[in-house]
């Protein structure tokens, strides 16, 4: 069973109520352990949850929304929530019985329901590699590409003896729910770095525009469908050090946010951004986690929006 018929934005609406109650347990220590388990790693209390996003409402009509690249949230339920599901499966064929509207809904399920990959949006590399850096830099296509990856070294290669290859990556964020009448206040981007090439000289990666053919796969044209200005002042960095490091940079063009749709991103290294080839014998690369990798070091977008007064907008379900 795919978490398209089963965990969809649809059933996240419909039981919006009692998915906003566990998360939101008034007793701190069963409060903490949902939340670790559907992978929420903060406190605050939580005023909407989505498959693959979470909502914080900061002031009057004001919000913070933090995106992911997959359905994680779809995934949690079955896989860290099982026992619940059991719970409400087993009410379910009680209550039909006893009365049918109390319902709800899980009976007709199979009794262990597979998520699946359920995909509207996902993350991924894309590799190229050749004699000459000018032209594997401005090629058409990809040698190869990996989507839902766990970790990837990203960056530019000078091997010392004339073989040269770009690794690239694209983000794609399901930004469906931010309403089209919200106003856009800020937004930020956070990605973990787990480790670093020892000849690496310049570790610094630039977030631009991204138009990919499909925005829950990548394919080896998507290469060469990134921007070339960035979207943010200072690029993402990692300290030289061994330790798992996560950047937050604020995006500044705030336009390249799709209301009701999908927000994609690319990033490129330091040469790749600045058409410079590294020198002879630079390897410069740095290891970066990508959705599969899991846990808190997985992309994420933070959005804070303004949404008119309620007599001035139609919520979007």
């Amino acid at each position: 069973m795919n978490d398209s018929i089963l965990f969809s934005r649809e059933w996240f609406y419909k039981w919006q109520w009692l998915l906003l109650l566990l998360i939101n347990f008034p007793i701190k220590s069963l409060r903490q352990e949902i939340r670790y388990r559907l992978g929420i790693f903060s406190e605050e209390k939580i005023n909407r949850l989505l498959p693959n996003c979470y909502q914080i409402k900061l002031i009057e009509n004001k919000y913070k929304e933090i995106f992911y690249c997959d359905n994680i949230f779809a995934h949690k339920v079955k896989h860290e929530l099982m026992f619940l599901w059991k719970i409400f499966h087993l009410w379910d064929n009680i209550s039909y019985y006893l009365s049918p509207r109390l319902n709800l809904g899980y009976d007709t399920l199979y009794t262990y329901p597979d998520p699946g990959s359920g995909l509207t949006t996902c993350d991924g590399y894309l590799y190229k590699a050749g004699s000459s850096y000018s032209t594997i830099r401005n090629a058409t296509n990809a040698d190869s590409v990996r989507v839902s990856t766990s970790t990837e070294y990203l960056g530019s290669i000078n091997d010392g003896s004339g073989n040269y290859s770009i690794t690239r990556a694209i983000f794609n964020f399901n930004t469906s729910s931010i309403n089209s009448q919200a106003t856009i206040d800020s937004a930020s981007i956070s990605l973990t770095f787990t480790s670093y090439d020892l000849s690496a000289t310049n570790l610094y990666f630039y977030l631009v525009t991204a138009n990919p053919s499909s925005k829950n796969n990548i394919i080896t044209s998507d290469y060469s469908k990134m921007g070339s200005s960035s979207l943010i002042n200072n690029p993402l960095t990692t300290p030289y050090s061994d330790r798992s490091y996560t950047d937050t940079k604020n995006i500044i063009n705030l336009s390249v946010i799709i209301k009701e749709g999908i927000t994609s991103f690319g990033l490129r290294d330091y040469y790749d951004y600045n058409n410079s080839a590294p020198p002879s014998g630079v390897y410069n690369l740095a290891n970066i986690c990508f959705t599969d990798s899991g846990g808190n070091g997985r992309p994420k977008l933070q959005v804070i929006y303004t949404l008119p007064s309620k007599n001035n907008i139609s919520m979007i379900i």
